[in-house]
């Protein structure tokens, strides 16, 4: 231990005082292996199980009892993430990533970890940290959670180039660091090795994301440069990164080391530098003050970053603004560029069709795109030679007819982790209108683009455009000005760039709300002589030269503009600076102050605001401690956070409150009385002069009833003794100072007594002090019962059962025990409880067929059918079927008894529908199925002569996941966890709509009950199973506790049950409960489930099945006795599951195909090749039918009769429930219309 001590403080000292630029060597990582007892994760494995902490770690603020290991470079809390998701951070769960990427570990590598508590390695762990952070100035390691990915390789099975990397989590219970290390060689590979799709798999990322969504990622993550990781450090030592990621401030970041320099090498060399600046497709050269990057022959860039020559390349981004008065909300920008001949194509979706004609004036947007990657001609170089795609361009535009000026600010960010650029624009101000239908023509012109200083160019022109067919011209006047950053080091040696635009495009498509902007463009050097080589010569003081046509013109810098100086008798002029704060042309927030500069100006947010100025937000009063003296901080539960909010008597934003000096008084027929602190003057109150009296306070001594104030819990009564009206506090309250405060109050056990705790009292709804269990009162103190024999016990310090989720665990202090009570607004024992609805003997809200009786079960009046009705919804009716009414049922169906003495409607043979609507069954040559594959959406289709599979919804960026079928109405329904969203589309993909797009985290599994409307999904972020109505959305939580990682479910409308899976790995299992939620149970629990994923149910034999990727088969079971049974197995991964009458058809993530086997004998068809893997994993598969299952339940006829604003859920096969549906957030929803009738 003493020698490797010694070389680590010499390997320290080594690279702390020279240009050392190679890692730390391999044998300096934490010890790891088999000799270590670490546990592994190897082959075919992708996650571990849920690996319990003895010390817990703490993550931005919260605390976790275990964690997962991922194969693909991360570790997690909360839950594994078992598959590589191609996105871009953050992802939707709390992970510590050290180099996420498509790792696979099937030929070459290991993944080992472990808990330590190794006397040594705490101290190694301690002592860095202490050294580093300020924070850790008394923190002393008590556990590290040490993983290591050793010599792991790349997506398909690569091997030839292996990783090896560690993070170490160091924590004391209370809080945490983290600390990535990558050794010298460790890092070979940055992304999976897919070239067969248009999106690749995203370059590595490294950082951390919390559960809310906060997230920290290096400066090179996702990008090319993080392939050099190892050559860098935020500590000094190259290859280790440290961080605080514990006890963050609220709202906060992960904190790096603030005790040490980043890198204490002062050289700028490109030995010192040049590899961790420069890409990998460049050279690096050095010159006298420092050094500058190139990109090598076949690639084209600045050196930073480099593109491949003569490849496509994609450009993404968001616009938003305002334009002639209507507000552009993240409208989205595609591109798509051959930059091989200097064509764009760009396309702006979802604009509003009232100005949809008039942004055919915005060419511009393309045309920077066209600026970027313009084909260079006799060595001259574009814009993404100049910037790497990391650049501002602000555009003015003048139309000279009607003098509306247009700005647009565009923002290049670089490529991501795709290598896609990536950008976004605001535009503001006014277009000239253009007529409806009318295209525009824009002729070829060219334009000169002005060097006026190192990393910023400058572009004047005149054009004009024309209506088509229309032979008048409609002149305008752009300005063009682009910031970026140039080598300092070796000055560019050109002044002036030739661009020339042809094949210019402008159309606006009404139908799908996209403008689109085409062009091919060239850049050159000017073919004769610069004109500004003489004209410059002539410019004044803050003006530059540029091209205009053969001549040249001084034009004043932005932020400058021309005027003539008085009393000059020669026109002598000059470019004086603008005041954009005092003018209003500035883009500052609300909330931020402008701050005039000279040719610029700068944005800061006010006092209680963060952000960078054009963007700020209030920070939560409750952590700045920022409101105004005459404000208080109150929570608002609309917006779920702390805000200032004036007195009365002030006014303002509560950062800032303005005295209000007058109010009109309060007025009877005899008296005129103020408020608190204003004297009456005639019929107005005046403030008083002082301000020494509290805000808070109430003044006991003057009568309230004039003031007409008195504190919270307290009312105004007459006193006899004193002859005047006072302010007394409520009973259960005592006066502390001008306040009303509980009685025995108290917030812990330390306000109490010895012997006494502090709960809850359901008696009187506030938290008291209570003898302990074998204690009693006297003197308002407890004292042990004197009774011989017992001994001393400590009372029950929780409820033995588990509280509904709106319910608390309360201290009944008249049983002396813990129990359920139902929360406010809610009845019920505690263990179930339900919204209280206002008795009809109140409010006499019976309705037709129903009348008010008094319940003895609940002790209250309900609403009860009358004699000769029944229940039907939320609604009493006549006992009336189709039995007695033939009508209601379909020509093609039948009325049959479906419970006694009630009959449902059923489509008869050869016939599908619900029974009141019934269609012929079409009978098919083919199976169809639909399949979620990622950013994909494919139909398949089987038949004998052959199989086909063609993408019919494809998006960028989406990760389509759980899908099914509206039977009923052609539809397909499937869940985007990447988007967050519930997507809709006919079963040719047309017709995409988003369903829901709020309150939803991760969902894994869909099922629609085609009969009563709903679709039912599993949500494994929040933990819930969920329903909404197809028709209008409403939407209820059913099931929102005992779930650890729902992911398939399936619905069975006739039999009223739904089905899901839980991948807990300690205990898997598949559950099972009516569609309301009520009735839940354990369908299956045995070894022949493993880890279960999709769930399907196979009509012909009325069984459930299940996809299951433990135990690596189809199983099956039958739904009345859950009899089960393998019907498929050896298998790999299965995730997705369908079935015909004849196979079993399933995704499979280790073969990457969909498989199928026939159901009579077992036998293996052929596989169906999809799209490329790269597109993402296949996951859900659902049969495309054209026809519904024969079935049906209370809910086909009229919605169950329940309301329009109701969810009719059957329970079990004879009865259902009306439930209030959430339109808005979780609880809302009318009351009056969710009384219960018995």
């Amino acid at each position: 231990m003493f020698n490797m001590c010694y070389l680590y403080r010499l390997l320290f000292l080594l690279i702390w005082g020279t240009s050392f630029v190679l890692g730390i060597p391999r044998d300096l990582l934490y010890n790891y292996g088999p000799t270590e007892d670490d546990k592994v994760l190897k082959g075919y494995s992708v996650s571990s199980t849920d690996v319990h902490l003895e010390v817990p770690i703490v993550f931005y603020g919260e605390t976790y009892d275990y964690i997962f290991v991922n194969t693909h470079g991360l570790i997690s809390f909360l839950t594994d993430i078992p598959g590589f998701v191609n996105i871009q951070f953050p992802l939707d769960y709390p992970v510590i990533a050290p180099f996420y990427a498509n790792v696979d570990i099937k030929n070459t590598g290991n993944v080992y970890f472990r808990e330590t508590k190794n006397d040594a390695l705490l101290k190694r762990a301690t002592d860095r940290i202490r050294s580093a952070f300020s924070s850790g100035k008394f923190f002393t390691a008590t556990s590290l959670f040490i993983t290591t990915w050793n010599e792991v390789g790349y997506y398909n099975l690569g091997s030839d180039k292996v990783n090896t990397f560690q993070v170490v989590v160091a924590s004391n219970g209370t809080d945490s660091y983290a600390e990535f290390i990558y050794p010298e060689g460790g890092i070979q590979w940055i992304e999976g090795a897919n070239q067969e799709s248009r999106l690749p798999d995203a370059r590595a990322q490294v950082g951390m994301v919390a559960g809310d969504g906060r997230y920290y990622t290096l400066r090179t993550s996702g990008r090319d440069q993080v392939q050099h990781i190892e050559r860098s450090s935020n500590i000094g030592i190259r290859g280790v990164w440290m961080f605080h990621i514990g006890q963050v401030q609220a709202n906060g970041n992960v904190n790096t080391p603030d005790l040490i320099k980043s890198d204490p090498i002062e050289s700028v060399t490109c030995a010192a530098r040049g590899s961790t600046t420069c890409h990998s497709k460049a050279q690096c050269f050095d010159f006298e003050t420092g050094f500058c990057c190139e990109c090598k022959s076949g690639f084209f860039g600045n050196g930073i970053n480099c593109l491949t020559n003569d490849v496509p390349l994609r450009v993404s981004g968001k616009l938003s603004g305002r334009i002639n008065d209507e507000e552009l909300n993240d409208l989205d920008v595609q591109s798509y560029v051959i930059t091989s001949d200097g064509r764009t194509y760009t396309a702006i979706s979802r604009v509003p069709d009232s100005i949809g004609y008039d942004m055919q004036l915005l060419h511009v947007i393309g045309g920077v795109i066209g600026w970027l990657f313009s084909r260079p001609v006799n060595n001259a170089i574009n814009g993404y030679q100049l910037t790497g795609g990391v650049f501002n361009h602000t555009s003015t535009i003048k139309f000279l007819q009607t003098g509306q000026t247009v700005v647009i600010r565009q923002y290049y960010t670089g490529t991501d982790v795709f290598n896609q650029l990536k950008m976004k624009a605001d535009v503001q101000g006014s277009l000239p209108s253009i007529p409806l239908g009318t295209k525009l023509e824009i002729s070829e012109y060219e334009k000169h683009y002005t060097r006026t200083s190192p990393g910023k160019m400058f572009s004047r022109m005149s054009h004009f455009f024309m209506l088509e067919g229309v032979p008048v011209q409609h002149p305008y006047e752009m300005e063009h000005v682009v910031e970026y950053v140039e080598c300092k080091n070796h000055p560019l040696n050109f002044t002036t760039l030739h661009m020339k635009i042809t094949r210019n495009l402008v159309v606006y498509e009404a139908h799908d709300e996209i403008v689109r902007y085409g062009m091919t463009s060239k850049m050159m050097f000017p073919q004769d002589r610069d004109p500004c080589e003489e004209g410059r010569k002539t410019c004044i003081r803050h003006s530059s030269c540029v091209v205009d046509g053969d001549s040249y013109k001084c034009i004043c810098h932005p932020g400058y503009q021309y005027i003539l100086l008085e009393n000059s008798t020669r026109g002598d002029a000059a470019c004086v600076d603008v005041n954009e704060c005092a003018s209003g042309i500035n883009n500052c927030h609300s909330y931020a102050e402008c701050i005039n500069e000279e040719g610029s100006y700068s944005c800061r947010c006010k006092p209680g605001y963060n952000g960078d100025g054009r963007l700020c937000e209030a920070e939560d009063c409750n952590v700045a401690n920022n409101c105004s003296p005459f404000a208080t901080c109150q929570f608002d539960t609309l917006t779920q956070k702390y805000t200032c909010v004036c007195i009365p008597g002030y006014y303002g934003d509560g950062l800032s409150c303005y005295e209000t000096d007058s109010v009109t008084a309060n007025c009877n027929n005899t008296d005129c009385w103020c408020p608190y602190d204003f004297v009456l003057e005639g019929l107005m109150c005046l403030k008083k002069k002082t301000n020494d009296i509290s805000s808070e306070e109430v003044n006991f001594d003057e009568s309230c009833i004039y003031t007409g104030i008195c504190p919270p819990h307290s009312s105004c009564q007459y006193n006899e003794e004193s002859g005047r009206h006072e302010c007394r506090c409520d009973e259960g309250y005592n006066l502390q100072g001008s306040t009303c405060a509980l009685q025995g109050i108290c917030s812990t056990d330390d306000d109490c007594t010895p012997n006494s705790v502090c709960v809850w009292s359901i008696q009187f709804n506030h938290y008291q002090c209570v003898c302990k269990e074998g204690y009693y009162v006297l003197n308002d103190e407890c004292h042990l019962d004197a009774t011989e024999g017992e001994e001393e016990t400590e009372p029950q310090q929780e409820c033995e059962n588990t509280c509904h989720e709106n319910a608390h665990c309360a201290y009944d202090t008249f049983k002396k025990m813990f129990k359920c009570r139902c929360n406010l607004g809610y009845r019920g024992d505690g263990i179930h409880c339900e919204r209280e609805v206002t008795p009809c003997n109140l409010v006499n809200n019976c309705k037709t067929g129903e009348e008010c009786v008094y319940d003895k079960v609940v002790q209250g009046y309900k609403c009860k059918c009358k004699k000769s009705h029944r229940r039907m919804g939320n609604r009493c009716i006549p006992e009336e079927t189709c039995l007695d009414d033939p009508s209601m049922c379909s020509p093609d169906a039948t009325c049959v008894a479906s419970s006694e003495n009630h009959f449902q409607c059923k489509c008869n043979e050869g016939f599908v529908g619900n029974g009141v609507t019934c269609t012929p069954m079409l009978q098919e040559r083919e199976n169809q199925f639909l399949v979620t594959q990622g950013m994909a959406v494919l139909k398949i289709t089987v038949s004998k002569e052959k199989n086909e599979s063609r993408p019919i919804v494809m998006k960028l960026f989406q990760e389509a996941v759980g899908i099914d079928v509206d039977c009923l109405r052609g539809r397909l329904y499937w869940s985007d966890i990447a988007g967050k969203v519930i997507k809709s589309s006919f079963y040719n993909g047309s017709d995409v709509q988003i369903f829901l797009d709020t309150d939803l985290g991760s969902l894994e599994g869909l099922s629609i009950d085609w009969i009563s409307r709903n679709i039912y999904w599993t949500d494994s972020h929040r933990d819930t199973i969920e329903v909404a109505n197809i028709d209008h959305k409403g939407r209820k939580i059913l099931i929102s506790n005992g779930l650890t990682n729902p992911r398939g479910i399936v619905v069975h409308p006739e039999l009223g049950k739904m089905f899901w899976s839980d991948w807990n790995r300690n205990r898997p299992k598949i559950e099972s409960s009516n569609l309301d939620g009520t009735e839940r149970h354990i369908f299956l629990e045995s070894i022949l489930v493993g880890l279960p994923n999709s769930l399907a149910i196979d009509w012909s034999s009325n069984e459930l099945c299940w996809a299951d990727a433990g135990i690596h088969a189809i199983g099956c079971a039958d739904i009345s006795t859950s009899e089960s049974r393998i019907v498929v197995d050896g298998i790999k991964y299965p995730f997705g599951l369908a079935i015909t009458p004849s196979s079993y058809f399933w995704t499979d993530w280790e073969t990457q195909k969909i498989e199928s086997a026939q159901k009579n004998s077992g036998q293996r068809n052929h596989a169906i090749i999809t799209l490329s893997p790269a597109i993402g994993k296949l996951y859900g598969i659902v049969a495309a039918r054209k026809e519904c299952p024969r079935l049906t339940n209370n809910c086909a006829y009229k919605n169950g009769f329940c309301g329009s604003e109701h969810l009719c859920l059957p329970k079990g096969s004879r009865e259902h429930n009306c439930v209030c549906a959430n339109f808005n957030d979780e609880g809302s929803g009318s009351e009056f219309s969710c009384n219960e009738i018995v």
